[in-house]
Parts: structure tokens; sequence; C-alpha cells
């Protein structure tokens, strides 16, 4: 058996966390190789992931646990693999810690060899699966950093500080970066943002 179990923290209250977490049909958006879940009846879903050489892993599940807005859990039922899971979802400030934990026991032959590749490293796919739940939840972009900074000619190493009453050509909000360079040099970088937007 396998285990695999990831937290993280989202930029929204628990409900609206449950409201897309608990719909199994949004796991394709966030989930590596989740091609698609189906649901069956209320409690009994279906679920198909992409696997290696055209060989598609699927099983039935049914929810164990459904406690709005804190945990959704499922096991296996039956088909090509045997697993079970729980989402759990508690308030962090501002925002929702999400803990999701998973189970899995591969089958043997040619199926079992293709789950080995999808969960070739289950823990380093749950962080990464997280890592894009919070962007779909909170509505990042982890490019957004790095495209500004490209944009400016800038290094990575530098602050972002944004001035959200400055109100830029066309009704963008203004941001400046700044190089880790102690206060002064802050401030010149301010003073210097601040005239631009005049």
């Amino acid at each position: 058996m396998y285990t695999a179990e990831a937290s993280v923290i989202v930029s929204a209250n628990p409900q609206t966390t449950w409201s897309f977490v608990s719909n199994y049909q949004n796991f394709d958006q966030f989930m590596s190789n989740v091609k698609e879940i189906k649901m069956l009846e209320a409690d009994i879903s279906e679920w198909h992931l992409a696997g290696p050489l055209g060989i598609d892993v699927s099983w039935k599940a049914t929810t164990t646990e459904h406690s709005p807005p804190t945990r959704l859990a499922w096991r296996s039922t039956e088909g090509s693999l045997e697993n079970t899971g729980f989402i759990s979802i508690k308030p962090s400030g501002i925002g929702s810690l999400v803990t999701v934990h998973i189970e899995y026991t591969p089958p043997l032959g040619a199926i079992g060899e293709a789950v080995a590749t999808i969960f070739k490293d289950p823990q380093a796919m749950l962080e990464h699966d997280l890592a894009q739940l919070e962007n779909l939840i909170s509505g990042n972009d982890p490019d957004d950093a790095k495209k500004t900074s490209e944009m400016d000619g800038l290094s990575q190493d530098k602050k972002l500080i944004a001035f959200p009453n400055a109100i830029a050509p066309g009704g963008m909000v203004a941001y400046g970066i700044v190089a880790n360079a102690g206060q002064a040099a802050l401030d010149s970088k301010v003073s210097e943002l601040e005239e631009k937007m005049r």
C-alpha cells in the first residue's frame, strides 16, 4: 500500500473551498492524470485516469463521508485500483487549510505497471496537485511575478510593491519593483513610480 498526504492554505473561506473540492467533477482541474470523474449516483462515482501507452485506469468509488464544509471521504468498490482518500477543510486565518490524504494498492499485471508509472512519486504528485488547487481557488497565476519581472527587465530577487490607489493608463493597478537594498532604495523607487503616475 502507498500513502500520501499534503496540505495547503487557500485564500477562500471554508464554505467556498468546500463548494469546489466537494464536487468530484472538478478534480480533473487540479489532480494529475485524472481525465474524468462521472457521478453515477449521489454517492457513487466513476474515476478515469490517463495511463501510459493508452492504458487507462478506472474504478468506481463510494462516498463514505460527506460532512459540509469540513470533510469528504471515499473508497473504491471495484475497478483497476483499490484506494481510499479524504479531503478535510479547516479555517485558517482569512483562508482555509485543505488536507488531502490518499492510500492505494496497485494491482498486478499490466494495469499494475501502468498504475506504478502514474504514481511513481505519489507525495510529490499530491503536493503538485495541491499547488494547482491553491491557484484555482485563490485565483493566483504562478507565472505573474515572473511575467512582471520579465517585462521590467529585472531579475527575480526583487520585491514587488503594489500601489492599490495608483491607477495606471488603461485602468490597471500600478506595480513597482525595487531591489532589496534598504529603505533608501525603496524610497527612491517609490518616488520615481509616484512621479510617473502623475
